[in-house]
């Protein structure tokens, strides 16, 4: 009886002893996947990182943006004094405002002028008792042009003048604020007085007398005038065409320059030297000859070429060149502009109006003329 109660015991202990291992096992294996499962979403959050490099050719400087691979970003907005940011580009192609970058990337910023700002001011008219004279609105960096003169019976119209009681003439430059210019009068005018037989007419003239220097023209009978050529200049940063005087340049970098294919030839050679004479040259039979040696062979001599060599066919200037030129740009050699200048990319600009060499002058565009004006002197 004692053998076979000790027996049930150790079977209930060996039981117990199962289903504690079984339970420790199915613990051991769920804490496993509980453990792979956070792996793997560690794993499908792990991002990676891109680096933006900006090069604002001139404008102000942008630091470098870390960005995540694949993900849309939107690109920086760069400043530079008197330009606007025409967009970013990687070589010559342009970038969207949001874009896809799968790489470390350099952006360089490409710039157009700015709009000149166009600042106005209003013009008031006291014509003192005359005739209504209305406002007017101009330009502040344009030359004043004043209205038809007012009429008053029994008056003389002299001029205009500021409430301090300076003269102010057709042609003068301003102060950009606006402003009322009162009108000045001298008593004694034509007038006319009518009967039923006759008619009378009665002239005073002026009781002041007013003299000029040399070369200046009275106007307005206090004023002196005098006016010089308009000069023609190139605007800052650009230089004289030696070949067109009307023509000013500028050099803006270096042309992507490629060859077209020709008479069964895929691609040429592209020559450029700086006495302008530039093209494309294919087949190349000999490096090094001599001009004699080379005619021999039946090819063409051109030493304009990188080194001197034997081409089955020569083409000078642009017709088999292709040349890219971004923007406003376009594709100039030497030769072009009469210098031993680069040949590459130019902005191209006319000749400005003006009078940078006469001080104390104003541009008229009335009379497209340099004018200064002084007050006249009493004889």
């Amino acid at each position: 009886m004692g053998k076979k109660i000790g027996l049930f015991i150790c079977i209930i202990l060996v039981v117990c002893i199962g289903i504690g291992i079984t339970i420790f096992l199915l613990n051991k294996e769920e804490d496993t996947k509980e453990d792979t499962s956070t792996t793997m979403t560690t794993k499908e959050v792990v991002k990676e990182y891109v680096t933006l490099t900006f090069d604002t050719d001139g404008g102000d400087a942008l630091d470098p943006m870390e960005v995540v691979k694949g993900d849309k970003v939107e690109l920086p907005t760069a400043t530079k004094k008197g330009f606007v940011l025409a967009g970013w580009y990687v070589e010559d192609t342009l970038i969207e405002k949001e874009a896809i970058f799968k790489e470390n990337t350099t952006l360089k910023a490409k710039w157009e002028k700015a709009p000149k700002e166009v600042k106005q001011m209003k013009i008031s008219f006291d014509s003192k008792g005359g005739s209504k004279v209305n406002d007017i609105t101009v330009e502040c960096d344009k030359a004043l042009k004043l209205p038809k003169n007012p009429t008053k019976e029994g008056y003389t119209f002299v001029s205009w003048a500021d409430k301090k009681g300076k003269t102010i003439l057709n042609g003068a430059k301003l102060t950009c604020e606006d402003l009322t210019l009162y009108a000045t009068w001298e008593k004694g005018t034509t007038s006319t007085t009518t009967t039923t037989t006759t008619t009378k007419k009665t002239s005073v003239e002026p009781s002041k007398t007013y003299k000029c220097p040399d070369g200046y023209e009275l106007v307005d009978k206090t004023k002196c005038i005098d006016k010089k050529d308009v000069e023609r200049y190139c605007p800052e940063g650009f230089v004289e065409s030696k070949k067109d005087s009307s023509l000013c340049y500028t050099y803006r970098g270096e042309a992507t320059k490629k060859c077209l294919a020709y008479k069964g030839y895929e691609t040429g050679s592209y020559f450029d030297n700086t006495h302008g004479n530039y093209g494309c040259a294919y087949g190349s039979r000999d490096s090094y000859p001599t001009q004699e040696t080379c005619s021999n062979s039946g090819n063409v001599y051109n030493s304009a070429a990188p080194g001197n060599h034997c081409w089955q066919y020569i083409v000078t200037g642009s017709s088999q060149v292709e040349n890219t030129c971004s923007g406003i740009y376009v594709y100039r050699t030497a030769s072009d502009f009469g210098t031993t200048a680069n040949s590459g990319c130019y902005e191209l600009k006319q000749k400005e109006s003006g009078c940078k060499n006469y001080p104390g002058y104003s541009y008229n565009p009335t009379l497209n003329k340099c004018v200064k004006t002084i007050d006249a002197t009493l004889s």
